[in-house]
């Protein structure tokens, strides 16, 4: 009766069953780190994305400058769609002397606005705001108060009759202003009252 060496093969079984073994790992391995690879986010992909982000997060929100008898006067953000009640909210409320009757508090706000809010008594013509971009204002849209008609004089926010003829008066007892800070050398004109008028008036 032929015998077979049992033993012999056993060990060449065992032997081809580590080697698949081994080999199954290696591919599972480097399948798993070309994977890595694939689903790994480029660096510049990553910062692209954070830009649009930031500037998605720019979009919605505006700036204005907020003037005249609020506790704290400045420059403030605001959430797009935000209104005027919101801005005077950011800039501490109104003052005692606040003149609230002439403030429209669900005005809608925009970018690059100025809130100018009036003292109690002040002219007639005073308004709580001035719509103008902060950065530079076009020549056509100014106007020349050496040349100004009472007409042009009382397009300006914050001019009622009463200044409008006391700037067209100084100018007449006095000559031509030399330069736009002279305004406030008129009666009835303040630092405050300039301040909003200063964007929107040239003497040339």
């Amino acid at each position: 009766m032929k015998t077979f060496p049992i033993k012999k093969y056993a060990l060449y079984g065992g032997g081809v069953t580590i080697c698949t073994l081994i080999v199954v790992i290696l591919v599972f391995v480097d399948f798993q780190g070309e994977n890595d690879t694939v689903n790994e986010i480029p660096p510049w992909l990553e910062e692209s994305e954070e830009t649009e982000l930031e500037e998605e997060a720019g979009d919605g929100v505006l700036v204005v400058d907020v003037k005249g008898m609020v506790a704290s006067p400045g420059v403030y953000e605001l959430e797009v769609g935000s209104r005027l009640f919101e801005a005077i909210e950011k800039a501490g409320g109104f003052t005692d002397s606040a003149n609230r009757e002439a403030v429209n508090l669900a005005l809608r706000l925009e970018d690059e606005m100025v809130v100018y809010v009036p003292k109690e008594g002040e002219d007639e013509g005073a308004g709580p705001v001035l719509a103008v971009e902060m950065n530079e204002t076009d020549h056509e849209d100014t106007i020349n108060i050496n040349e100004a008609t009472e007409a042009d004089l009382l397009t300006l926010q914050g001019i009622g009759p009463s200044k409008a003829a006391a700037i067209i008066g100084y100018r007449e007892e006095n000559g031509s202003f030399a330069t736009v800070e002279e305004l406030m050398n008129v009666s009835g004109i303040g630092e405050k009252t300039f301040e909003a008028l200063e964007p929107l008036i040239r003497v040339k």
